[in-house]
């Protein structure tokens, strides 16, 4: 997702030898993705959907949530410490901004600046459901289809997904959704050999969502800027024993863009914040 003219080489270089084993290996939940979600909430007592936290007033050892939910009063939740998730567009927003979450008093000046270099790039997605396999028979083992401007990765089903990041992916958004499916598909036929009519004709459905433009994410995966290769680092540590930064943007260990670095994160909030009620409890 990240523009090649403004990311850092130094954060990329320390990310380690590419690609891995298990990256190569990377396999799909059948049944979606929402999958994984309902399997980390599982041991959760109180969850609470369409209800954003608009502002967290925090001093150390304490904090106050306004929450906003959807077709209901504000209400306000008091806590020891806050495990704040956000996505990295979220955090970089002003306060008055759809979808923002202001801080009172602010973030400290370090955790700003480290923000200030990270950035999130777009992505964009277009997912096709055919009739029928449209290469069946010419790529019996297609897994992942390069094509000049963006890849295609299908699956063993009737599904493919159209994909494309960074500046050609913001360009491609710009367009507006049937500009963008009518992209897509004149790749994939030119790419199979496939007559755009014959293709076209077995699509059951399509699915996209433009990322960029949603208040609640404004962006795909983060990427550090020129000077940014420590941020996540600096990022990850706790802000007065009180307020825990965790997601994809915060992993000091270059996974950033990732599932893996998200959930990473949250283990590492986590245990952060045992440790602060640890040593509270000796003392």
């Amino acid at each position: 997702a990240a523009d090649p003219a403004r990311v850092s080489i130094r954060s990329i270089a320390s990310a380690g030898e590419a690609p891995t084993e298990s990256a190569r290996s990377a396999g799909r939940v059948a049944d979606g993705y929402d999958r994984l979600i309902h399997w980390l909430a599982r041991s959760l007592r109180d969850i609470r959907l369409r209800s954003p936290v608009t502002e967290i007033a925090w001093q150390k050892g304490s904090a106050e949530l306004d929450v906003r939910p959807e077709g209901a009063e504000p209400y306000r939740l008091a806590a020891r410490a806050v495990v704040v998730t956000a996505p990295l567009g979220v955090l970089q927003v002003p306060a008055e901004e759809p979808g923002s979450l202001r801080f009172r008093p602010d973030l400290p000046p370090r955790t700003r600046r480290a923000l200030g270099l990270l950035s999130m790039g777009p992505v964009v997605h277009v997912s096709f459901w055919f009739r029928e396999e449209p290469w069946k028979g010419k790529l019996a083992r297609l897994g992942f289809l390069h094509t000049t401007d963006a890849a295609i990765n299908p699956v063993r089903a009737p599904l493919a997904v159209a994909w494309s990041g960074g500046p050609p992916a913001a360009a491609l958004l710009a367009q507006g959704t049937d500009a963008l499916v009518d992209h897509a598909l004149n790749t994939l036929a030119d790419t199979l050999g496939i007559p755009r009519r014959r293709l076209q004709s077995r699509v059951e459905a399509f699915w996209t969502h433009d990322w960029l433009a949603d208040p609640w994410s404004r962006g795909a995966y983060s990427y550090a800027l020129v000077g940014g290769a420590e941020a996540a680092k600096e990022l990850a540590k706790p802000i007065q024993g009180t307020l825990f930064l965790a997601g994809e943007a915060m992993d000091a260990k270059g996974r950033t863009g990732t599932v893996e670095g998200a959930i990473a994160t949250g283990v590492r909030a986590a245990g952060q914040i045992a440790q602060r009620q640890q040593r509270s409890a000796t003392q």
